[in-house]
């Protein structure tokens, strides 16, 4: 069933509004309980507008409990103030109600750009176009305190990752991504910022900051676009990217990514004409502490970005401590491949070193005669990542 209000303007200037609640293929039924508060209506020149509040937990058991994960909102509208069925004027919207984080506000900013050069988006299903720029040269450390995407076409951008690069990569360059000729693409693998469809800007916490323009920053990033044109539109030119706010008052914690998913290869491949198959993938922070230099420190992690493609139903990222599930740090039952933003925790989650986070992504194939290979050109890459805050 689904937890439900009605509301509107007569025509004499009276309102109604009443929570309901849906049982079936049916005109919502009148809860006996009314847990729904209007704070206001109004109608003019056609459109209705309506305010209303309800506390978080669920008042009675027709009510749909709120919380951090994320909801389907369903709406619907009439022509007139007759109840009835609402036809074909109805939609859907995949929304976190509980996904507010505060914010910084430096009295000191700038801002800084990484896009697509004028890039002619080829005739084809999906495109992976990279792009080497060199750093600004801010003269001393800086932190960037919000991420905002530049979107130029909404219906051919999916996602894009910024990445930064190794010392020896010291060139700029532009073309498709692993491709045999773009070698110093693979030496920029440094997760720094992530955007996908239907997200929008990302802002951190207070007192943390992604670090750029010190002497370990890196020189050059790479600003890697997926663009998905099934209709395999011709001549469109795009400039879409990330805008950098920065400032040079310095925060407490530098903010880094931690990059989960399966390592894939061309033979994984989904099976067709299935209801639900689940992959796994398994991150063992155990062994940190022999490829990172000193001591493997607690990550304190404050948001994360789950990340898949079409086929993709499910997503959830479960953390383990000795053997023991001790929660999850991500969590999408209702996935939406039009709706892919940073999700904030609300409250910071501690991984220690010997922690365990398994991600699982249940994908349906129900649609598809033939099997999907699973690679990096593919619609139905895995992408997770999530961030955390580390003293300096």
């Amino acid at each position: 069933g689904s937890d439900i209000v009605i509301g509107g303007v007569f025509p004499n200037g009276s309102q109604y509004f009443k929570d309901r609640y849906a049982t079936g293929n049916t005109l919502p039924l009148v809860d006996p309980q009314q847990d729904y508060t209007l704070l206001s209506l109004s109608e003019r020149d056609g459109k209705t507008v309506m305010a209303f509040n309800r506390s978080i937990g669920a008042c009675d058991s027709r009510d749909f409990p709120i919380t951090t994960l994320p909801i389907k909102l369903i709406y619907a509208y009439g022509l007139n103030d007759e109840i009835t069925h609402h036809s074909g004027r109805r939609g859907t919207k995949e929304i976190s109600l509980l996904g507010y984080v505060p914010r910084s506000t430096p009295t000191t900013t700038n801002h800084f750009d990484i896009t697509a050069n004028n890039f002619t988006v080829p005739p084809v299903h999906t495109y992976y176009y990279c792009r080497i720029i060199k750093a600004p040269n801010l003269g001393r450390k800086n932190h960037i305190y919000q991420i905002e995407p530049i979107v130029d076409h909404v219906d051919l951008t999916h996602h894009m990752l910024l990445y930064g690069c190794s010392a020896s990569v010291n060139q700029t360059l532009e073309g498709m991504c692993y491709s045999n000729n773009m070698s110093p693409f693979n030496f920029c693998f440094k997760v720094i910022a992530a955007w996908g469809i239907g997200g929008g800007s990302f802002y951190l916490p207070p007192n943390t900051g992604i670090s750029i323009g010190g002497t370990n920053d890196p020189a050059y990033y790479r600003l890697e676009m997926h663009y998905n044109n099934p209709s395999q539109a011709q001549g469109q030119v795009d400039n879409s990217g990330l805008r950098f706010h920065y400032t040079p008052e310095l925060f407490d914690h530098d903010v880094g990514t931690l990059h989960i998913g399966l390592d894939l290869i061309p033979e994984y491949m989904l099976p067709p004409d299935t209801q639900s198959f689940r992959s796994y993938a398994v991150c063992n922070t155990s062994i940190f502490s022999k490829v990172l230099p000193g001591s493997f420190p607690d990550m304190n992690v404050f948001a994360v970005l789950l990340h898949t493609h079409l086929a993709g139903r499910k997503m959830r990222v479960a953390q383990f401590r000795n053997g023991e599930q001790i929660g999850f740090l991500g969590v999408n039952e209702n996935y939406d491949f039009n709706l892919q933003e940073f999700k904030y925790l609300g409250q910071t989650a501690i991984i220690k070193e010997g922690d365990e986070m398994v991600v699982e992504c249940t994908y349906n194939t129900k649609n598809r005669s033939k099997v999907t290979n699973v690679c990096i050109f593919h619609s139905d890459t895995d992408l997770f990542q999530f961030q955390r805050t580390q003293s300096h």
